[in-house]
C-alpha cells in the first residue's frame, strides 16, 4: 500500500516536536524539583550562643535576660510572636510582637525576670514558644507554625565554702607557701582539693585531702607555691566532696593573688667619700640596704666608671647574700682625672643578684661632687705703719666662700702695741684744749694682759689666686691667725696658723707655728751696726796716722 509522500514528512515532523516537548517537559520538571529541594522552609529559633543572663541568680534576686532570635531559614517569617510564661521558680509572662524577620535576621529583647525567694538551688528552664506564619519545604505557605524552646537556668545558692588567703601578695620565682583559711557552711563528706593556676607553679602535691566536714567547721590548705609571671594571678581551687544527700559535687573557688617582679629592692642609705679634685683620688662608701621582703642571693655590685674616672683596685664588689631588711657597707677606690670639671657627677651602679635561682637586675646611681678641696696657705706676713699685711693663698681645686680672717694677738705681743697707744694718747691729750680730757683713751685697745681679735673679710679666695688681710696693729712676736670659710656641702671650716708680726715682712708656710718672721730685719741691722762700727774705727786709726 503506498503512503502519501506528504503525510509521511508530516508525521515525522510531528514525531520530532514531540520528543522535544517530553525532553523539554522532563527537563522543566528536574529543575523545579532541584529548585524546591534546594530551598529550606522558615525557621525561627533561640540563638543560645548570643542569648545570656546578666547575673547570677539567686532566690530572691531579679535580673536580665538578654533573649535573642534567629531566622536560621531560607525563607521570611511574618507576624512573629514570642511567649515566655512564669513556672514555679521563675517569674516573668511576657509576651512580645516582632513581626517580619528576614532570612538570618536576629532580633534582641530584654526580658526582665525573678527568682521566686522559695525557689530550689539548681538547674532549671526558661520556656520560649515562638510563633509565625512561614513557607514549608515545598514552598507552600505554613501559617500558625509553633515551636516551644527552653533556656536552661542555674539557680545559685550560698556557697557552701569560703576559703581565706592569709596573704595576697607573692613575689616572682620566690618559692613560698599560701596558707588557705577554709570554712564549710554545711556538713560534707570526703572533702578534697586541688589548686591550679596559669600563673604560678605548685610545687610537690596539688592535691589535698581534708575529709568529713561538719557545718561552720574550719579547716586549712597548706601548698608550696612559686609564682611564675608578674600582675594578677587567679588560683583556682577545686573542692570535691559528697553532699547531704550523698550526691557527688565538685565546686570552684577563685583566690586573686597579687605577684610582684621580684621581693627585693635596693636602696642607697648613704654615700660618703673624702672631698676630691681634679688629680685626686676619693674612697667612696656606700651604705645599701635591702628594703623587700625576700633574700638577696649571689649579690653583686659594679661602679660603672667612665672618663674622668677610673677605678683604683677594682670596681666590682661581690657581697654575697643580702637577708630582707639588712644593711651592708662596702667601698670603691675612685681616681678622678686632671680633665675633670669642678661640678657633680652621678655615676651608673648596677646590682646583679639572684631570687629563687633567677637572676635580676637593678640600675641605681650615686652622686660625687669634684668640685675640689679648698686648701689655704699662709704666703708672707708684712707689718708697716700701724698695720699688718697677711697674703693667704689658695692652692687647692675649690673657691673658699665666705672667707673670715681672724688675728689674735698675744698679750706679750700687745705691749708694744700699748706702749704706742699710751705714747700717741700722750700727745693727742697734751695737743687737746683744757676740759676735752674726757676724751683721752678713747682710740686706746686691749690692755697688755688680753689677747687683740682682728678681723678681715673677703667674699672668696678662688683657686690659684691670692688675696692680702690687712689687720690695723703694731704688735709684734708671735700671733695667731684664724682662717674659717665655706667648704663642701655648706660647712664652715676654721684652719688655724702661727704666725710671727715683726717691723718689716716675714714668709710663712701653711701650719707651721714657728714661722721666724723677724729674721731678715735682725740681719740687716746687725750688718749696718756692723758697717757702722768699722767705718768709725777706720776713722779713728786714720787720725792718728797724721798725728
Amino acid at each position: 500500500m503506498k503512503m502519501n509522500k506528504r503525510f509521511v514528512t508530516g508525521l515525522g515532523l510531528l514525531c520530532i516536536l514531540l520528543s522535544a516537548w517530553i525532553v523539554s517537559a522532563q527537563t522543566t520538571s528536574t529543575d523545579s524539583a532541584s529548585s524546591s529541594s534546594s530551598d529550606s522552609p522558615t525557621n525561627v529559633v533561640v540563638d543560645f550562643d548570643a542569648t545570656y543572663l546578666d547575673s547570677n541568680m539567686m532566690p530572691g534576686d531579679s535580673g536580665i535576660l538578654n533573649l535573642v532570635l534567629k531566622n536560621t531559614g531560607s525563607q521570611y517569617a511574618d507576624n512573629v510572636y514570642v511567649s515566655l510564661p512564669s513556672n514555679s521558680l521563675i517569674h516573668i509572662d511576657k509576651r512580645f510582637y516582632l513581626g517580619r524577620m528576614d532570612p538570618g535576621e536576629s532580633k534582641t529583647m530584654p526580658v526582665l525576670i525573678r527568682v521566686e525567694s522559695t525557689a530550689k538551688t539548681g538547674l532549671t528552664g526558661i520556656q520560649v514558644q515562638i510563633s509565625y506564619n512561614g513557607f514549608d519545604s515545598s514552598g507552600q505557605r505554613d501559617n500558625n507554625k509553633l515551636v516551644t524552646m527552653e533556656i536552661p537556668v542555674r539557680i545559685y545558692g550560698n556557697p557552701l565554702f569560703q576559703l581565706t588567703p592569709s596573704k595576697t601578695t607573692y613575689y616572682k620565682d620566690n618559692a613560698e607557701e599560701i596558707k588557705l583559711q577554709g570554712v564549710a557552711l554545711s556538713p560534707v563528706k570526703g572533702l578534697e582539693t586541688t589548686l591550679s593556676s596559669g600563673c604560678l607553679t605548685v610545687m610537690g602535691s596539688s592535691r589535698s585531702y581534708v575529709g568529713d566536714i561538719y557545718a561552720n567547721q574550719t579547716f586549712n590548705l597548706m601548698y608550696q607555691i612559686k609564682p611564675s609571671a608578674s600582675g594578677a594571678c587567679i588560683a583556682s581551687v577545686r573542692l570535691s566532696y559528697t553532699d547531704e544527700s550523698g550526691s557527688k559535687v565538685s565546686d570552684n573557688v577563685s583566690i586573686g593573688l597579687n605577684v610582684e617582679d621580684a621581693g627585693v629592692d635596693f636602696k642607697i642609705t648613704d654615700v660618703s667619700y673624702t672631698p676630691t679634685g681634679p688629680g685626686e683620688q676619693t674612697n667612696m662608701k656606700i651604705m645599701l640596704k635591702n628594703v623587700g621582703s625576700a633574700d638577696a642571693e649571689s649579690v653583686t655590685v659594679y661602679l660603672d666608671l667612665s672618663s674622668p674616672f677610673a677605678p683604683v683596685g677594682t670596681s666590682e664588689r661581690y657581697l654575697q647574700r643580702i637577708k630582707a631588711g639588712e644593711d651592708v657597707e662596702f667601698d670603691f677606690g675612685v681616681a678622678v682625672g686632671w680633665d675633670a670639671s669642678t661640678t657633680s657627677y652621678s655615676m651608673p651602679m648596677n646590682i646583679d643578684y639572684k631570687v629563687g635561682g633567677t637572676s635580676y637586675t637593678l640600675n641605681k646611681s650615686v652622686g660625687i661632687d669634684v668640685s675640689g678641696k679648698v686648701i689655704l696657705a699662709v704666703m708672707q706676713v708684712q707689718s708697716s705703719g700701724g698695720n699688718v699685711r697677711i697674703d693667704v693663698a689658695n692652692i687647692g681645686t675649690r673657691t673658699a666662700d665666705g672667707v673670715k680672717a681672724t688675728l689674735i694677738v698675744s698679750p706679750a705681743a700687745n705691749t708694744q702695741q700699748a706702749a704706742f697707744n699710751r705714747s700717741r694718747q700722750a700727745g693727742e691729750n697734751a695737743s687737746m684744749p683744757k676740759g676735752d680730757a674726757s676724751q683721752a683713751g678713747r682710740n686706746m685697745t686691749s690692755s697688755p694682759d688680753q689677747q687683740q681679735r682682728i678681723i678681715s673679710y673677703k667674699s672668696d679666695i678662688k683657686p690659684s689666686k691670692q688675696t692680702t688681710f690687712t689687720f690695723s696693729t703694731s704688735a709684734t712676736g708671735p700671733a695667731i691667725l684664724e682662717i674659717e670659710y665655706t667648704g663642701v656641702n655648706n660647712e664652715r671650716i676654721t684652719q688655724t696658723e702661727r704666725v710671727t708680726l715683726s717691723g718689716g715682712s716675714s714668709f710663712a708656710t701653711r701650719g707651721s707655728s714657728n714661722t721666724n718672721g723677724n729674721s731678715t730685719t735682725t740681719t740687716a741691722i746687725a750688718a749696718a751696726v756692723v758697717l757702722v762700727i768699722a767705718y768709725l774705727a777706720y776713722r779713728w786709726l786714720k787720725g792718728r796716722k797724721r798725728k
